[in-house]
């Protein structure tokens, strides 16, 4: 699957999110600001698919629709019961980034959770900022992982979330584990920051995906390992490594988001960016399993060259 979307004037489609809702494969990205005059902020587009190949454009989200003067980001997307519940960031106020919820009956309208935002990271090592969460069901209750940065602003790591899956999801139903890192950068090629994380489970273990490094660092994609998707064990270096890309700059792949298939195949869907960041397009990788490890099918993701 490759998607772009040049409505702002470049391509533009950014922290992709796939699930599979009323028989509909959705595809939710962040917008970012157009240029010149018309500088929008940061919206989230919406793209729907019968095939998981192709998408089409239905819609977007603006911060207003969603309740927000500022930017908004999409953080996960969960199905529970018959609604579809969307975890999403405000972005573009530093610290004060906090995460937010919406719930749909179909995919393209939601409302907002009353209480917004839902989240904030608590504890002196951080700034109090949450953003990017990703949100997994288990025994009856959401785990979030989410990230958060030192009080500098200056590392980034990923901070853990627990709610009942039946309460009103909002910021009193949080309760945050632990009072320190989950999950912070250790390796070089991880720089100043874990980000991005993106939880499955497969065989009884946990599996996380996540940005080791800021984004055009150039940021590389990791994975590590879990048994109870608290304690992470990296499974080597980059997963998916920069390549080369225009006029030297790193292909880079960033912001990973995995999810599972109805044949119960995993995907893992990434942004790409050939050219520093200028323009950014969606693509997917499917992923085999070998003694544990996630394995990406490179030569099954048929994608065009940039």
């Amino acid at each position: 699957m490759v998607y772009e979307d040049d409505s702002r004037g470049f391509r533009c489609a950014e922290d992709p999110e796939v699930v599979r809702f009323r028989d509909r494969w959705f595809l939710y990205y962040t917008l970012a600001p157009g240029q010149g005059v018309r500088r929008l902020p940061w919206h989230i587009g919406i793209a729907v698919s019968d095939d998981l190949e192709r998408f089409e454009k239905v819609g977007e989200l603006t911060p207003a629709v969603l309740g927000q003067d500022n930017g908004v980001s999409i953080g996960s997307l969960l199905v529970l019961g018959d609604r579809l519940l969307m975890f999403y960031f405000t972005y573009g106020s530093g610290a004060n980034d906090s995460i937010c919820l919406a719930t749909s009956d179909d995919g393209i309208r939601f409302t907002p959770h009353p209480r917004n935002p839902i989240f904030r990271a608590l504890g002196d090592w951080n700034c109090g900022r949450a953003i990017s969460p990703s949100v997994v069901l288990h025994d009856g209750r959401l785990r979030m992982y989410a990230c958060t940065r030192d009080p500098e602003m200056s590392r980034q790591s990923i901070v853990v979330a627990d709610a009942a899956a039946h309460s009103d999801l909002g910021p009193e139903a949080w309760t945050q584990v632990g009072w320190g890192e989950a999950f912070g950068p250790e390796e070089g090629w991880e720089h100043e920051s874990t980000e991005s994380p993106s939880v499955i489970r497969h065989d009884g273990d946990w599996y996380m995906f996540y940005g080791g490094g800021y984004w055009t660092r150039p940021q590389q994609v990791g994975c590590a390992r879990s048994s109870d998707g608290l304690r992470w064990t990296r499974l080597g270096g980059p997963l998916l490594p920069y390549q080369g890309g225009i006029d030297g700059a790193p292909l880079e792949r960033a912001s990973p988001s995995v999810f599972r298939d109805s044949d119960g195949g995993a995907h893992l869907v990434v942004q790409e960016s050939a050219d520093r960041g200028h323009n950014w397009r969606v693509v997917s990788f499917p992923i085999g399993w070998r003694d544990g490890v996630p394995v990406l099918r490179h030569e099954d993701a048929g994608h065009p060259p940039l």
